[in-house]
């Protein structure tokens, strides 16, 4: 295939993909037929890819394993990506956030709601999830969130959780190819299948949070930094040559490295410069402004309404003008592109990458990005006595591409607001949340080493008996440099979160992929695993990781438990998910033995765990999301608005998504931290001049009779039933 047919195709099969999404969050495509085209789609950028690049030693698509790799995690993850709603309160939280973003003009400070500035997490996801809302066509002015086209409820889902989804599959490929040199593509493609297949994985790659951002290019920098350690000093980069339109391109790692660094950068520095400087396009008043950097308070369109932030403007604490800030981190990033862009030693622009992977991790949750990377490199230099390959992560430059990607965010809030986002996001919740609990509800819960063990045992499934066989197998003498890495990697991340004070379940989430690399390894190479004693052991495990998933009442809540928040909350009865959780009990307890078969028998065993983990993806969280989120409740009110446009008020209702699903266009009242504390009775006497006092509420069941009891003799009729949510109500109410 020519360059030019390669690109074109390369360039059609995106836009399908695009296309295809921004249909889905339209509401436009059935979720069937989204389940089967946008894997294909998706599928046909892999295969125009590999027309671009095809394999070196000239292997056809069918025989490459990144290829069948990314082609299993386009069907396990985007089948279901947007088709359940978001679930409270991280994603629609984040979303909120996000949508704030679009509706407020500021990609600089974050804004939530009646609890003003967004301070908890660092700025990557809401970057990413605010581009693909924009990208996808959704409108995030206040009230048109659920806004589609032609009449019909629009699926934000789709447009916030996209990039989480391309975030994992990059993951995925990074890891595999950085270890197939030490591994043999067939191990490192099955370890990574393990990977994508774990039980969190497959939830965190269907959940618009921080953390598979974290985990993924946590991910992606442990393989770059491993192959750059183990890659010979002396091996230059390969030189590709390219025809376009009659043109020969001589293209290497090095652009790619430069680029993508001017790429992260760049943006963030025009931004900031475009808060100085507009370009007017009207007649007669074309050119360029300057304008000073004025900080905008409040909801965009919603100040007046109870309980949300009053409207207003700030001027910056510090006079570094934002035009200042971005002409500067041009400046660097054209330098550091220009550093890379002359790098030809194959091991430190792996280095490099792995660098600008590991800042991509830190901005989306925290130091966590960089501290784990460092410290795995640096005992894994140990325990292989490989400490000249330390020298090849070229720490310097390394730290400064890094700086270059994570500064620009954190300097422009300085100038802003001062030590407001130092004090509460680094101090409290990054460096506090290490010190001290902060917001998790753990309870009486143990919370030693012990905690993270039995999250483990979920996460891991259905791999949860093999990765113990794999962690075995790595911690002998005659262990492999790759494996030595991974259970470093392993054994860090776990002393990480255990010493940590604020212990949720997810936490854990950075252990699996060493973990489910190991187990993939068992499974790859099972002859050199072949100790009975150990699967006996590592059977034992399963059957009890299994016994207490379908065993139990409330097994599959403890799956969702694995990235919510509420783990008191119990699964409804009526809500029957038992044949999926039995297919992914059976997968874990047969696992560990599939390294006592034949390699057609196992290849039946992965073929049976990925139908588990397609059950977790799509039928349990589509099963759990009306009854812990609540888009369900809002789609009633999106459908019942059209009728009469009434107003909406969240009564005692706190969860945050019905914040991002109304556009945060509604009265909130008696939630905590509500800023002028308005009551109930207050917002009612507020509507006497009205032609009819009605209006929408939503709230939780638990609150209906304070509700009631409020509102007495009011009408008072329930649009949802349990059947929507056990746990959201929608009611109109006429006074």
């Amino acid at each position: 295939m020519s360059t030019e047919l390669a690109l074109a195709a390369l360039l059609g099969a995106a836009l399908a993909f695009v296309g295809l999404l921004g249909l889905c969050a339209q509401g436009l495509l059935p979720v069937l037929l989204s389940s089967v085209l946008l894997p294909l789609a998706f599928m046909a950028i892999l295969a125009s890819l590999h027309g671009l690049l095809p394999a070196s030693d000239g292997r056809p698509l069918v025989r490459r394993h990144g290829f069948w790799l990314l082609s299993v995690e386009g069907v396990l993850g985007l089948p279901a990506l947007g088709a359940h709603g978001l679930f409270d309160p991280w994603e629609s939280h984040y979303g909120e956030v996000a949508r704030e973003m679009l509706a407020r003009h500021d990609a600089v400070s974050p804004f939530w709601a009646h609890e003003g500035l967004f301070t908890s997490k660092p700025v990557l996801l809401f970057w990413m999830s605010a581009l693909s809302m924009r990208a996808l066509g959704l409108n995030p002015e206040p009230g048109r969130m659920l806004d589609g086209i032609g009449g019909r409820v629009a699926q934000p889902e789709w447009a916030v959780r996209a990039p989480i989804f391309v975030v994992a599959a990059v993951a995925l490929y990074v890891l595999y190819k950085c270890l197939a040199p030490a591994l043999g593509r067939r191990a490192a493609a099955c370890g990574a299948l393990l990977v994508a297949s774990s039980s969190l994985w497959v939830l965190l790659s269907h959940q618009a949070t921080t953390d598979m951002p974290l985990v993924a290019f946590l991910t992606a920098a442990m393989g770059l930094f491993f192959r750059a350690m183990t890659t010979d000093e002396g091996a230059l980069l390969v030189v590709r040559e390219v025809r376009l339109r009659g043109v020969v391109l001589r293209v290497h790692g090095a652009q790619l490295l430069a680029v993508a660094l001017f790429a992260l950068v760049a943006p963030q520095a025009l931004y900031l410069i475009s808060q100085n400087v507009s370009l007017h396009w009207e007649p007669g008043a074309r050119g360029l402004s300057w304008h000073g950097d004025i900080v905008a308070l409040g909801s965009a369109g919603n100040c007046a309404l109870p309980g949300q932030v009053a409207c207003g403007f700030a001027a910056p604490k510090h006079g570094l003008a934002p035009f200042v800030q971005g002409v500067l981190w041009l400046v660097v990033a054209a330098a550091l592109a220009k550093v890379a862009l002359a790098e030809r030693r194959l091991s430190r622009c792996l280095a490099l990458a792995g660098w600008l992977f590991a800042a991509l991790a830190t901005m989306a949750k925290g130091p966590a990005g960089l501290v784990l990377p460092l410290a795995t490199a640096s005992v894994f230099a140990l325990v292989s006595r490989r400490f000249s390959s330390l020298k090849a992560l070229s720490p310097f430059r390394g730290l400064a591409l890094s700086a270059a990607m994570i500064l620009p965010w954190y300097v422009a809030t300085w100038a802003r607001h001062d030590r407001l986002f130092v004090d509460e996001l680094v101090l409290r919740h990054m460096l506090g949340r290490t010190m001290e609990h902060l917001h998790d509800t753990n309870g009486g819960d143990d919370t030693s080493y012990r905690y993270y063990l039995a999250q483990l045992a979920f996460g891991l499934l259905p791999w949860t008996g093999l990765a113990l066989l794999g962690l075995g197998r790595a911690l002998r003498e005659r262990a492999s440099h790759a494996e030595r890495f991974l259970a470093v990697w392993a054994l860090l991340a776990f002393g990480l979160v255990t010493v940590m004070k604020t212990k949720f379940h997810h936490y854990v989430f950075p252990v699996v992929p060493p973990l489910a690399m190991l187990a993939g390894l068992s499974l790859a190479e099972a002859r050199r695993t072949r100790s009975f004693g150990h699967v006996a052991m590592a059977t034992a495990i399963s059957v009890a990781a299994a016994a207490s998933l379908v065993l139990p009442e409330g097994g599959a809540a403890r799956l969702v438990h694995l990235f919510t928040y509420q783990y008191a909350r119990v699964w409804p009865a009526d809500v029957d998910v038992r044949a999926g959780l039995w297919l992914l009990a059976v997968a874990t307890v047969v696992a560990p033995m599939g390294v006592l078969v034949s390699r057609r028998l196992r290849a039946l065993l992965v073929v049976v765990s990925l139908g588990a983990a397609l059950f977790s993806g799509t039928w349990l969280l589509a099963a759990a999301a009306p009854h812990w989120g609540q888009k369900k409740t809002m789609e009633a009110w999106a459908r019942a608005r059209r009728e009469r446009d009434l107003p909406l008020v969240a009564y005692r209702l706190n969860w945050k998504g019905e914040n991002f699903y109304a556009g945060n266009k509604l009265a909130i009242i008696g939630a905590g931290g509500s800023s002028d504390g308005m009551s109930l009775r207050s917002f009612v006497k507020k509507l006497d001049g009205a032609e009819a006092r009605a209006f929408f509420v939503a709230t939780e069941r638990a609150q209906l009779g304070a509700l009631r009891s409020e509102l007495r003799g009011a009408s008072m009729v329930e649009l949802t039933s349990a059947r929507h949510s056990h746990q959201f109500c929608l009611l109109r109410v006429v006074l």
